[in-house]
């Protein structure tokens, strides 16, 4: 089955990967009005389930994107599709500073779990490297990553399936995990759609 992106519009970023700045919006907005559909916006796997008592919440379907740090050379295969193209010879960019407030994830629609992502790459000292980073082992639970205490989950609230990254970055890969955990009140008292928490949380890093 073919994989639709999330992406509507896109740039390319120097390290290979696009993205979409009206990505979050959708999501937004989806977290806003739960199953309306909206315009511009793919309505791919929206929700993961429901907060139990405990704020845990199962998932079935996830979101992927790969990106690539400080490496000579890097590509990354997930899902049947390659998430991440950097030629040999081209370096990446280090980490953006503000990387962690704006990291998405745009493939959408992958039940759990494909085959592990192949990474190959070589880090800046040259050394050619080559693993296989085993995602549905990293979250054999099926249960999504947050820090949201309980008291503060909207019990009622739907969560969209989240957001698995991948991140490689010179001798290191972190995989991450994003959702959008709905609140019983705003974070911001001044702003009425602050109604959800989406830490970019650390699960998995290797050193290599």
């Amino acid at each position: 089955m073919m994989k639709k992106r999330l992406y509507m519009e896109r740039r390319t970023l120097l390290f290979g990967e696009s993205i979409n700045a009206s990505a979050r919006t959708c999501r937004l907005a989806l977290m806003a009005l739960l199953i309306v559909p909206l315009v511009g916006c793919k309505l791919l796997n929206t929700s993961a389930g429901m907060p139990d008592k405990q704020g845990r919440v199962r998932f079935a379907k996830h979101n992927f994107s790969a990106y690539c740090f400080n490496t000579y050379e890097c590509r990354v295969d997930y899902d049947n599709y390659r998430h991440a193209d950097i030629q040999a010879g081209k370096r990446s960019p280090p980490v953006p500073s503000d990387w962690s407030k704006s990291a998405d994830a745009g493939y959408g629609g992958i039940r759990n779990f494909p085959d592990p992502a192949t990474v190959i790459w070589r880090s800046l000292d040259g050394v050619h490297h080559e693993t296989y980073v085993d995602i549905g082992r990293i979250f054999s639970s099926e249960q999504v990553v947050h820090r949201v205490p309980p008291k503060e989950i909207k019990m009622d609230g739907a969560v969209l399936s989240p957001d698995v990254i991948l991140a490689v970055d010179d001798r290191e890969i972190r995989v991450y995990m994003r959702a959008m955990i709905p609140l019983n009140y705003p974070k911001k008292p001044s702003n009425p759609y602050s109604f959800f928490e989406d830490d970019l949380i650390l699960v998995h890093s290797k050193k290599y």
